[in-house]
């Protein structure tokens, strides 16, 4: 990125011996760089990424044409309170992989212009040793522009910050690969809220009373035990209630074993819903009802023996309900009539019968059909002219048959298994005859 931007950062390396004398691989700490007014160009960006710094002291810059500045991946202990101060024209802020105690944001405090902070994968805890859990409160300063929020991978087991107070306008909040004990923060955040990712943060937490304007919400890898609109009954539970705008919900590897009838009632923009890795034996026969718009819908890794009605699901294009326990696909003639759909995967199931209503069925399109590693010991049925023009990718593999019939032709596709011949299993007609008696020698 450096090298791309040399015609922006050009007056600003002739400007300062400090740019210099980083690049002679002195990792001395930057205390009081100023950059000259004159020589800056407004909308300039400044890539200090990987240069060794250790410090960032008083005024970084004393410029407000300074539009983003990146300080990722150095050894950076502490920043000034005074560090930015000056930067009055930045907008982004970026000091992700260093060293910063994170409780200590004395340095994060009023900025007028600053809309994206990142400080992600800070190793802080991981260089110390720490034993102890770090905890962010109320220590962000008055940031009114601000967008986005990014701390993830940063160790956080206690996060109290009153986002609505300090960022009423965030948009994107990122606190993934944490290990936050409470999600309680969310119960104030603004309600600008598009983008939020708590994923991989292993929390057994109840979320409710989300804001509406909410498209992207990512809480994988956690502790949710279920799903519910308005009627939730469990203490680790996902309320979707009035999320009408939501886009893309992603609740995989969390422990949900209850999905209730209402919980996608206010969804009804929803495009894709990823469900798998969890604890779903069933759901209620109506609980995609609505869900027009939706067009991925991830299942595998349940505990499905039979698979929900999605009769509704007029714009589905991905169907995804590999490694359950289903035992027959037979009862999924209905996806027939889906146009849409492009790819079915029910492999690692049960299945003991091709469903061959739907193999027959005709669509305008190519899709795909996975039944791997099923049960399937007769294909016969698909040599027919029925099959003759259809658009389909059939995945049949690691299934148990081991031959074909089509008309008076017989194809065998795996070698016979031969009986064994034990000695405790063969039968004759007398036994006597092949008794030894030890006494003839």
């Amino acid at each position: 990125m450096l090298f791309m931007q040399w015609r922006i950062l050009l007056p600003v390396f002739f400007s300062s011996q400090i740019v210099f004398a980083i690049f002679a691989g002195m990792n001395e700490h930057m205390s009081s760089y100023k950059v000259r007014t004159k020589v800056c160009i407004p909308g300039t960006i400044l890539n200090f990424n990987n240069t060794g710094l250790t410090r960032i002291g008083d005024v970084f810059a004393n410029t407000s044409d300074i539009r983003e500045l990146y300080l990722d991946d150095n050894k950076i202990e502490h920043i000034s309170d005074k560090a930015f101060d000056l930067m009055e024209g930045l907008e982004v802020l970026s000091i992700s992989g260093n060293i910063i105690p994170l409780e200590e944001l004395s340095w994060l405090r009023y900025h007028a212009t600053l809309q994206c902070l990142i400080i992600n994968n800070n190793k802080w805890r991981v260089k110390y040793d720490l034993k102890y859990d770090i905890s962010i409160k109320n220590t962000f300063g008055y940031l009114p522009n601000l967008e986005i929020l990014s701390l993830r991978g940063d160790s956080i087991s206690q996060f109290d910050v009153p986002l609505d107070k300090f960022t009423p306008r965030l948009r994107k909040l990122d606190l993934s690969e944490n290990y936050i004990e409470s999600f309680k923060f969310l119960d104030n955040i603004p309600e600008t809220m598009e983008i939020l990712l708590l994923e991989k943060n292993g929390c057994p937490c109840q979320v409710q009373k989300l804001p509406a304007n909410i498209r992207v919400l990512f809480l994988n890898g956690n502790g949710i035990t279920e799903l519910c609109g308005a009627h939730c009954t469990h203490s680790h539970s996902l309320s979707l209630k009035g999320l009408e705008w939501l886009n893309i919900l992603n609740v995989s590897s969390n422990n949900i074993n209850s999905i209730e009838s209402d919980a996608f009632k206010d969804t009804m923009h929803v495009q894709t819903i990823d469900l798998s890795h969890n604890y779903i034996g069933s759901v209620s026969e109506h609980v995609f009802r609505g869900l027009s718009n939706l067009k991925e819908l991830r299942m595998s890794h349940n505990l499905l023996q039979i698979v929900p009605n999605m009769g509704s699901l007029n714009s589905l294009r991905y169907l995804d309900l590999a490694n359950n326990y289903i035992e027959g696909a037979t009862n999924l003639d209905y996806l027939k009539f889906i146009e849409t759909l492009e790819w079915l995967d029910l492999s690692n199931n049960r299945i003991k019968v091709l469903p061959m209503m739907l193999i027959y069925h005709k669509k305008s399109i190519e899709w795909n059909l996975l039944l791997k590693n099923n049960s399937i010991v007769d294909i016969d049925d698909l040599f027919t002219d029925k099959c003759l023009e259809i658009q389909l990718i059939l995945h049949l593999q690691n299934n148990p048959f081991s031959f074909f019939k089509f008309n008076t032709l017989t194809v065998h596709t795996k070698e016979p298994v031969l009986p064994t011949v034990e000695s405790n299993t063969i039968l004759t007609e007398s036994s006597e005859e092949f008794t030894i008696d030890s006494d003839e020698n």
